[in-house]
């Protein structure tokens, strides 16, 4: 399973959470649960941030290769 395969899927995990367990925040913030819950939520965010970064640098590597080719073939 890739990053994104695993976002998408915690992602399904947080709506099915949100859709079993309808609880205000303040009844959970205390719960052992609710901790670990929020670190992977964290783990979730800086996932799709290192998702992002690939995309750009794939975008960065391609463009930095564009001009590479174009250099030497003159």
């Amino acid at each position: 399973m890739d990053n994104l395969e695993y976002l998408e899927n915690i992602k399904k995990a947080d709506e099915k959470h949100h859709n079993d367990n309808d609880i205000g925040i303040e009844e959970i913030a205390g719960d052992v649960y609710y901790e670990e819950y929020r670190k992977i939520k964290a783990l979730e965010i800086i996932a799709e941030q290192i998702i992002n970064l690939d995309n750009t640098l794939a975008c960065v590597i391609t463009t930095l290769e564009n001009i590479d080719t174009t250099l030497n073939r003159r």
